[in-house]
């Protein structure tokens, strides 16, 4: 089970990256998944993260075109609206994998929770929802580590 959240854990450690400042994601209950509230400094580069990582990207406009299953999705999040995107990617299993990026209406800041979402079933069962919780642990742990192995470089450096 865990090999299939492996490109949950590559997007996960690659938005992290991306941003200005250090962060960690933070857990949603509702739906299970990975949640971090970015500044609009980061939008563009998260937003370029996700557009590489996804297969598909929709918007309330493109959302016409999507297929039943991208439409579960949706409805599953209760909808999109304007300046909100969608992204996903098909796994095996009948798991499609989602970025979800959320600008707040009255905040220069946006919600992105990125997750996985099985279809007929909604929310993902026991051991899926821990091999999601184990990607977003070990995207964590990873930035963490560089920032360890980063204060230990700097503090070696001023010998």
């Amino acid at each position: 089970m865990a090999g299939k959240f492996s490109d949950l854990e590559e997007i996960l450690t690659g938005i992290l990256g991306s941003l200005s400042e250090p962060t960690l994601w933070g857990w949603n209950a509702r739906p299970n998944g990975a949640f971090l509230v970015i500044t609009e400094e980061d939008s563009e580069s998260v937003m370029k993260c996700l557009d590489h990582f996804f297969e598909h990207k929709w918007n309330e406009q493109t959302l016409e075109d999507a297929n039943t299953e991208v439409k579960e999705v949706v409805t599953y999040l209760s909808g999109i609206r304007e300046r909100q995107y969608l992204f996903t990617k098909r796994m095996e299993d009948g798991l499609i994998l989602y970025g979800a990026f959320w600008p707040w209406a009255t905040s220069s800041r946006v919600s992105v929770r990125v997750s996985a979402y099985a279809l007929g079933q909604q929310d993902l069962n026991p051991e899926q929802t821990q091999a999601l919780l184990n990607a977003t642990l070990t995207a964590n742990n990873s930035v963490s580590s560089d920032e360890t192995s980063d204060e230990t470089s700097d503090e070696t450096s001023d010998d």
